[in-house]
């Protein structure tokens, strides 16, 4: 018997027989497996993936070095005008000249900006743009909306130019190590310099903030960092400040900043005042700006009714019929297409029923949740989401609860806000891989194996058409557009397309935008949003009269006939939520003078007539990035501590890593104890590849956990395959040289010996994460590998391993979470599976066990016990962290461990646990567990406290 064997069943121990039948450590392999594809990966998380290989050009303007691709000419010419005006305009804000072009690196569309390696992780779909901080990089899409591109655009340059601004300062003072302003500010100015103060949007965000209280001070600004409405705050101090100080007093701060990179005292030095009394001073104004809209606008509890109760946000409401609708809703964590019907007592709630998932794999990968909303006809509904490359349309039968058909085309990349008309047919807007918004015509019969497809294009210009809306007729629809008013123009006002003739009708005129247009059944009316009068509101349009249906604190968007009255989404409180309006034909009204047939062809605006610069091929530009993910040297050793420097090209898509460390404590060992790795990645195509070369060396053996020198030379070469966002597979071949130091040596082997490794890994990931880690989807690994020893054959073998996690959720804040790893390996030199500590088996030591068969069961239930809690005192404000307790039980069964006989043992526990979330990654834990071998029980309470997430 061993000392670890004594440990576990001498004193201390109960003597209660306990059995664990084999079958309840397998009906917790059955849970952790459930509803799980047999997919897997050594490593989780999910993939970005780049479907297409670009040929980049390069195109230089005065201020600015354009980056695009053969496929974006027309738009890259209109990018670089807007870009080289922009940077000439803000260096004069300012005060300051460039002194190298600012790289802008352009996408056609949001679904090609996603595949970006500037940025190693996954870009969220609400991103419009980013600027590298380290680089000075733009990176932005197209949308469709000249408006938005020339909005985007001016953002991010502020961020460059700002850059630019600090590092002359800071450099000017030989200040080379400082903070940036806070991110706040840092957006806000970005927005003010852009845009001016904020629009409608905005301003709905900062009005309801206002009167119901809801605007953080600026001191905790922290608690919406990232946020829109931190843009939105940022953007309406910033202006303020203009306003009132001037624009030489927001310089100010950026040139002072080598005196204090605290932003309270910048302000303090510059304005005479500080953080809470600009808070006290803005809020004041912002007070008399809002208040005296009470008198005219109500809060949308007052002219409507909430249809639901439970958490989340929803939108796009479209009625299946006078009493049932579908909607996007987020309750879940993922967008959601759900279903419901209206209560017909107005006290009770509507209970909504998820017919199409999204975010759970590679059927839907996500529903844009303001990108595109969903229509619906007669029990059908179609939807938009991402399908590989680009956008699809998805045809839903809502009885059967499943898609049944996808259209989508090469010569679109993104498709939005469908409209379901008579016959089938479909009308939405489509974005080119030009860049382009025009708008589309879909026929053919989805119902059918074969639908027979026939696409038409309606219209085709550099205008922003969207948003269509079938007259019932068939005959004719009504859309939104830009044509009209100047280029780039953020204005757009609502057309009418006959369909015969494509002749187009003018059908509102104004500096405003009218948009989500959606006609009754009668044909003779229909509804739309309008921030004519300063704010999103509800506009009813029959005949020449237009009057507004509705007037609240929070926009009102998305209408939707229900009936003879509608659904629409309120801001409110921070979130979306579907409301029932009653129509009121004595709304407020105001008459559009009708337009002559045909006078919005010509109405197209006019581009610039500024040439492309003569575009060259791109050839890579290498750069230090100081940011980078790690290298992986060899699949048994590990991976060496010590600095990393990273190198890549502009366009992120070529990388070279660096990484040394050394443990020699004399001359003579310098280079016997150097770890040093050399790696390239080359990301450019779909199947990513990488070659290493490596020398790392070690006086530790972990696997068998002897002290010895040992050295490993060799290299490395890996290729990646992502088959969508949710899976992929991965491959590397590994040949080295294994040097062993004969003084250290404590086995009877042969010192040295030449290795080569296979391994193979299949990745699946769905997992939706949250404040205290994951809570819902699954994350599956299965790893092959195979080593193969050239010489007398002591260090050959095979190893197979399986990690399945998946979560459960039992209520908005609870989860229960399964795993089960299943670890083997065969053969002279067999890799061990070390088990113990505060991840695995909790309650026992790390690496208590090690064995070449291990089955692990983890289960846990995790459940809030403080979350929220604030105090309140003249010093400040506290907020605590929030407390999450859990419930757990683990057990484990190893087969062939090397010092016990007979072979094979139990092992387990169960207790208790706390998790304080300090913000990721900030999370505390202390475990309380009672070990078990499954014959006694432990007296003892082990306590074991880490930092970082559970499984």
């Amino acid at each position: 018997m061993t000392a670890r064997q004594e440990a576990c069943t001498g004193a201390g121990i109960m003597r209660p027989r306990l059995v664990l039948p084999l079958a309840f450590l397998l009906l917790l392999a059955l849970l952790a497996l459930a509803a799980l594809p047999a997919r897997a990966q050594y490593l989780f998380g999910k993939n970005k993936v780049l479907y297409n290989t670009r040929e980049w050009l390069v195109s230089r303007g005065e201020r600015v070095e354009l980056f695009f691709y053969p496929e974006e000419r027309h738009l890259a010419r209109l990018a670089l005008a807007m870009a080289d005006s922009a940077v000439i305009e803000l260096e004069g804000v300012f005060g300051i000249a460039m002194n190298e072009p600012v790289p802008i690196i352009l996408y056609g569309s949001k679904l090609e900006f996603r595949e970006t390696n500037v940025l190693p992780s996954l870009i969220p779909e609400s991103t419009e743009g980013f600027t590298d901080l380290i680089r000075g990089r733009v990176v932005v899409p197209s949308t469709g909306s000249l408006s938005m591109l020339r909005h985007v655009l001016r953002h991010e340059l502020v961020h460059a130019v700002m850059l630019h601004k600090l590092a002359m300062v800071m450099g000017e003072r030989r200040q080379y190590s400082y903070q940036h302003p806070p991110l706040w500010f840092v957006e806000g100015l970005a927005e003010f310099y852009s845009v001016g103060a904020p629009d409608a949007e905005g301003e709905m965000l900062l009005r309801e903030g206002i009167l119901e209280n809801r605007l953080p001070p600026l001191t905790e600004m922290w608690s919406i960092r990232g946020t829109y409405l931190m843009y939105k705050m940022g953007q309406s101090l910033v202006a303020f400040l203009d306003r009132n100080y001037s624009t030489e007093a927001v310089r100010g701060i950026l040139a002072s900043w080598w005196r204090s990179d605290d932003f309270g005292k910048n302000l303090q030095l510059n304005l005479g005042m500080d953080l809470p009394e600009l808070d006290r001073r803005w809020r004041s104004a912002m007070r008399r700006r809002y208040y005296p809209t009470v008198s005219v606008r109500a809060p949308a509890q007052e002219r409507g009714r909430e249809i639901f109760e439970s958490p989340g946000f929803q939108a796009g409401p479209a009625a299946v019929s006078d009493s049932s609708f579908v909607y996007l809703e987020t309750k879940s964590g993922w967008v959601d297409l759900s279903v419901a019907d209206l209560p017909r007592d107005p006290r009770r709630h509507a209970h909504g029923r998820a017919v199409v998932h999204g975010g759970r794999g590679p059927g839907v990968e996500y529903i844009p949740f303001f990108r595109s909303r969903p229509a619906a006809r007669d029990g059908w509904a179609v939807l938009t989401s991402p399908s590989g490359p680009r956008d699809a349309l998805l045809f839903v039968d809502l009885a059967a609860g499943e898609v049944i058909r996808r259209f989508s085309a090469d010569s679109l990349v993104q498709v939005e806000s469908p409209s379901l008309g008579p016959g089938g047919r479909v009308l939405f807007s489509g974005i080119t891989p030009d860049g382009r918004r025009d708008l589309y015509l879909l026929a053919g019969d989805w119902r059918r194996e074969d639908p027979a497809w026939r696409l038409t294009r309606l219209t085709d210009d550099d205008c922003d058409d969207r948003e269509p809306s079938w007259h019932p007729s068939g005959e004719r629809f009504v859309f939104s557009s830009d044509r009209g008013h100047d280029y780039a123009s953020p204005h757009r006002n609502l057309f009418e397309m006959d369909l015969a003739t494509g002749a187009l009708r003018r059908l509102t005129r104004g500096e405003w935008t009218d948009r989500q247009p959606a006609w009754h059944l009668d044909g003779k009316r229909y509804l739309y949003v309008s921030d004519r009068r300063g704010a999103w509101d509800v506009y009813l349009a029959e005949g020449a009269a237009h009057r507004r249906q509705t007037a609240s604190y929070g926009g009102v968007q998305d209408p939707a006939w229900i009936g003879e009255d509608f659904l629409a989404s309120v801001y409110r409180r921070g979130t979306y939520r579907i409301y029932h309006f009653a129509l009121r034909p004595d709304g407020d009204a105001t008459v559009q003078k009708p337009e002559p047939d045909g006078s919005a062809r010509a109405a197209a605006y006019a581009l610039p007539a500024a040439e492309l610069p003569r575009p060259i091929p791109y050839t890579r530009r290498w750069g230090l990035d100081f940011v980078q993910s790690g290298m992986a040297y060899d699949p048994e050793f590990g991976s060496a501590a010590g600095g990393m420097v990273g190198f890549t090209d502009l366009l992120g898509n070529h990388q070279v890593l660096v990484a040394a460390s050394n443990t020699a404590q004399s001359s003579d060992d310098f280079f016997k104890r150097m770890n040093v790795g050399l790696s390239y990645n080359n990301l450019s195509r779909r199947w990513n590849w990488s070659v290493t070369v490596f020398h790392l060396a070690s006086d530790y053996d972990p696997n068998w956990e002897l002290y010895r020198h040992e050295r490993r030379i060799g290299g490395l070469v890996g290729l990646r395959y992502p088959f969508n966002l949710f899976q992929r597979l991965e491959l590397s071949l590994t040949v080295r040289a294994v040097l062993q130091d004969e003084d250290f040596e404590l086995s009877l082997r042969r010192p040295d010996a030449t290795l080569a490794s296979f391994y193979a890994a299949l990745v699946h990931d769905t997992v939706l994460w949250g404040y205290g880690g994951p809570f819902d989807g699954e994350r599956v690994n299965l790893t092959l590998g195979w080593t193969e020893d050239f010489g007398e054959k002591e260090y050959g073998y095979a190893i197979a391993r399986l990690d399945a996690r998946k979560y459960w959720r039992l209520s908005r804040l609870s989860v229960f979470a399964a795993r089960l790893v299943g670890h083997y390996s065969f053969g002279e030199d067999p890799r061990f599976y070390h088990l113990g500590g505060p991840l695995e088996l909790r309650g026992w030591p790390y690496r208590y066990f090690h064995s070449r068969g291990v089955l692990l069961s983890n289960s846990e239930v995790r459940f809030p016990v403080l979350h929220g809690l604030r105090f309140y005192s003249p010093f400040g404000n506290l907020d605590l962290p929030a407390i999450r307790g859990s419930l757990y039980f683990d057990a484990a069964h190893l087969f062939y461990h090397p010092y016990s006989r007979p072979e094979g043992r139990w092992a387990g526990g169960f207790g208790a646990g706390l998790e304080l979330g300090f913000g990721p990654p900030i999370v505390i834990r202390w475990n309380m567990t009672r070990r078990t071998d499954f014959e006694s029980i432990s007296r003892d309470t082990e306590h074991q406290v880490f930092l970082g997430w559970n499984f």
